[in-house]
């Protein structure tokens, strides 16, 4: 199923664009999540919640716990550069949006993910960044995608983790509060990537972000999808 809406604005600024995304099916939902901040935003991100089941309790670091029933949805925002780690007693399905542009020094249209749960996260990961849909204008700049790939990982696995092939490049990684996790940002050039890590077990997530004049784009580069909370006949 797909979902989304033909043409919408996120938070105050007055920036619209299509959002639409797949969504996640229920049995492959998840108890834990790790958010990534959009890199170069100062104006923080909006997240939903759907719970799955009633008496859904999710914690989300510096608020009061959120209590949910079956079918209900939660808004929330968390501030940019911020990494957080939430946790459910219930599974859950978690999306994130880009605001719209509110200051011509960050442009970005709004644009949508859904939120890999920490349990689906794979060890090896192939995307391609999009092209930009008005090739038309030029070939200046904001007339090109940056593209962005956000990733957490084990703190102590870091050392594994290659790009097409390569030793990661040189990041500065940040500790996420509560988790061994680190989690950083890296750009790319236009085209196809892999991001795997030498070790077959060791599981991370990655999240590919995209922006350019009056465009942006986000998704994640990829889950698991495991029944992992189905119960056992």
């Amino acid at each position: 199923m797909f979902s989304g809406n033909i043409k919408t604005s996120i938070g105050k600024g007055t920036f619209a664009d299509h959002l639409v995304e797949q969504l996640i099916p229920s049995d492959r939902w998840g108890k834990e999540f790790v958010t990534a901040p959009i890199p170069e935003r100062s104006v923080g991100d909006v997240f939903r919640l759907v719970a799955k089941s009633n008496g859904t309790i999710i914690n989300v670091p510096g608020m009061a716990p959120i209590h949910l029933n079956a079918g209900d949805r939660k808004e929330f925002e968390l501030p940019s550069q911020q990494y957080t780690h939430i946790t459910c007693n219930q599974p859950v399905m978690l999306a994130q949006f880009v605001k719209s542009q509110q200051d011509p020094q960050e442009p970005a249209d709004p644009s949508m993910m859904m939120i890999p749960p920490y349990e689906q996260f794979g060890a090896d990961y192939t995307f391609t960044t999009p092209e930009y849909s008005h090739p038309e204008y030029g070939n200046a700049s904001i007339f090109r995608y940056k593209n962005e790939f956000m990733i957490v990982a084990k703190k102590l696995e870091i050392s594994g983790l290659l790009l097409d092939g390569n030793m990661f490049p040189q990041t500065n990684w940040l500790d996420i509060p509560g988790t061994n996790l680190v989690g950083t940002s890296i750009t790319l050039d236009h085209g196809p990537h892999t991001v795997r890590h030498s070790d077959p077990l060791s599981t991370f997530g990655g999240y590919l972000y995209g922006h350019a004049y009056h465009e942006s784009y986000g998704f994640s580069t990829g889950m698991r999808t495991a029944k992992i909370y189905d119960p056992v006949i």
